[in-house]
């Protein structure tokens, strides 16, 4: 279908001969759709915002789009799941799913997420168990 339409998907539907031009254009809407997701501690101290915000990137979308984006708001999660089939749904989280920004998955999956990638909505399979034991008081 994309290559009856002049095009790759590759080429993000442009016609063939097309210069990109258009990306480069300041009003083009990937160039002032940024949006910009901060961690809550930066609201608190915004001087920290340096090392626990990402860099605003240009996407595709806007309010009325799947992927809906703006320099203020968007989708916090996108998924697509049809009961009885969760091994085929899809999921994409902005930042990832650890909010701490010294873990090692701190901004795991938010390159996906700003790219529209889709990764699998199943958990998978569990690398580590973290346990709460209580305390035993002895007198």
């Amino acid at each position: 279908m994309a290559r009856r339409a002049g095009g790759s998907a590759a080429q993000g539907g442009r016609r063939r001969g097309e210069s990109s031009r258009r990306r480069r254009d300041p009003l083009h809407l990937g160039a002032v759709n940024k949006p910009q997701v901060n961690h809550p501690l930066s609201a608190i101290l915004p001087p920290i915002g340096w090392l626990t915000d990402p860099k605003p990137v240009a996407v595709p979308g806007s309010g009325g789009t799947p992927r809906v984006d703006s320099p203020q708001h968007g989708a916090s999660e996108r998924f697509s799941v049809s009961p009885g089939h969760e091994a085929d749904g899809l999921f994409q989280m902005p930042g990832g799913q650890s909010g701490y920004p010294w873990s090692p998955y701190y901004l795991a999956g938010h390159k996906d997420w700003l790219m529209g990638n889709p990764r699998p909505f199943l958990p998978g399979t569990p690398k580590w168990q973290l346990e709460f034991r209580p305390r035993v008081r002895t007198h």
